[in-house]
C-alpha cells in the first residue's frame, strides 16, 4: 500500500471556483458519518446564508487500529467585516476559530484555537464575496461516536457563529473490509497516475449537471477480495433517483473508488445516497447531500492541496 503524505494546515483564499486536491496515486477519501448542522449566528443573519461549512470525514488505514478525521473548513469572505487601513492601502480581516471534539462519554479528546488574518489589495476586495478561506484540521481518534463544536469569532465585527457536527470511526479491527465516508466531487482527472479532485465540502450540488463519489474501501485480509456494491440515490419520499450495480476487486489494504453521477431527472431537497453490499444486504456506506436546482445557483468556492 503506497503511503500518503498529507499537510496537516491548508490555508487559502481563492476568488475562482475550484477546489482541486491532487493525490498521488492513492488517497484522500472522505466520506461521511453524518453531521448534523447547526449553524446559527448570533447576529442577526438572514437565513439562508450559512456562515461556515464543515465537512469531517473519517479514513481508515489496514496498519492502524485509530481512524483519521479530515475537518474541512470553509470560511465564506463575506462572513467577515473587512475594515480599510489607509495608510497601506489595504483590506484586513482576522478571526479566530476553536475546535472541541468529545466522546460517548462527554470527555474532551481534543481542544485547539486558531487564528487567521486575510490582506486584501483593494482589486482583491472587489471579488471578496466569491471567495473562502479553506482550512483542513486532521485528528487520529480510537474507535466511537463523537460530537465536534466549531466556534468562529470575526475579531473586527465581534460576532461569533456556532456549528456542531456528529460523526463515528468505525472499529477496523472488526470488519473483513471497511470503507470510508463518501466525498462528493465536482471534478475529478488522472493524468497519468496524478489525480486531481474538486471536493464539494458545502454538500450543495447547485446546478451541476454531473458529480462524482468518491471513497476508500480497505480490506483488512492479506488476499485480494471480490465484491459487488449497489448505489442507490433517493429523494426524502424514497423516489429512486439513480442506482447502479458495480463490481470491484480490492487488493489488500486501502483501494480508491471514483464513480460519475448524471441525474437526469433534477428535483428539489435531499439526496439520500446508499452504497449496499448485494451479498450482505448491508450498508457499506451513506452520505445525505443537497440539491438546488438551476434558477437558485451556488456560488463555488475552493482551494488547491497538494498531496
Amino acid at each position: 500500500m503506497k503511503n500518503i503524505i498529507i499537510k496537516n494546515r491548508l490555508k487559502q483564499k481563492l476568488t475562482g471556483i475550484i477546489f482541486i486536491i491532487i493525490i498521488s496515486n492513492i488517497f484522500l477519501i472522505p466520506s461521511k458519518g453524518f453531521s448534523q448542522f447547526d449553524d446559527r449566528p448570533r447576529m442577526n443573519y438572514r437565513s439562508p446564508r450559512e456562515v461556515v461549512f464543515l465537512e469531517p470525514l473519517v479514513f481508515y488505514n489496514k496498519d492502524s487500529a485509530n481512524g483519521r478525521l479530515d475537518l474541512y473548513i470553509e470560511i465564506p469572505m463575506n462572513t467577515l467585516q473587512f475594515k480599510y487601513d489607509m495608510f497601506k492601502a489595504e483590506y484586513k480581516a482576522s478571526c479566530e476559530y476553536s475546535i472541541t471534539i468529545k466522546d460517548a462519554e462527554n470527555k474532551t479528546l481534543a481542544d485547539n484555537s486558531f487564528s487567521e488574518s486575510i490582506l486584501n489589495t483593494e482589486e482583491q476586495q472587489k471579488n471578496v464575496k466569491s471567495g473562502s478561506l479553506f482550512e483542513l484540521k486532521q485528528y487520529y481518534l480510537p474507535p466511537g461516536n463523537y460530537k465536534l463544536h466549531f466556534t468562529l469569532k470575526d475579531k473586527n465585527s465581534s460576532n461569533e457563529y456556532n456549528k456542531d457536527a456528529e460523526f463515528k470511526v468505525n472499529d477496523i479491527l472488526s470488519y473483513k473490509y471497511l470503507a470510508s465516508d463518501i466525498m462528493l466531487l465536482s471534478n475529478y482527472t488522472d493524468n497519468g497516475g496524478k489525480k486531481e479532485i474538486t471536493p464539494i465540502i458545502n454538500r450543495f450540488l447547485g446546478n451541476l449537471k454531473s458529480f462524482y463519489l468518491f471513497f476508500e474501501v480497505v480490506n483488512n485480509s492479506d488476499s485480494i477480495m471480490n465484491k459487488i456494491f449497489i448505489i442507490n440515490i433517493k429523494n426524502d419520499d424514497g423516489k429512486n433517483l439513480w442506482n447502479a450495480i458495480f463490481e470491484y476487486t480490492f487488493n489488500p489494504g486501502t483501494n480508491q473508488i471514483f464513480e460519475n453521477i448524471e441525474l437526469a431527472n433534477r428535483i428539489r431537497g435531499n439526496y439520500n445516497i446508499e452504497i449496499t453490499d448485494k451479498d450482505s444486504k448491508e450498508i457499506v456506506t451513506k452520505k445525505t447531500v443537497n440539491n438546488i436546482p438551476p434558477d437558485m445557483p451556488v456560488q463555488r468556492r475552493g482551494y488547491r492541496r497538494n498531496i
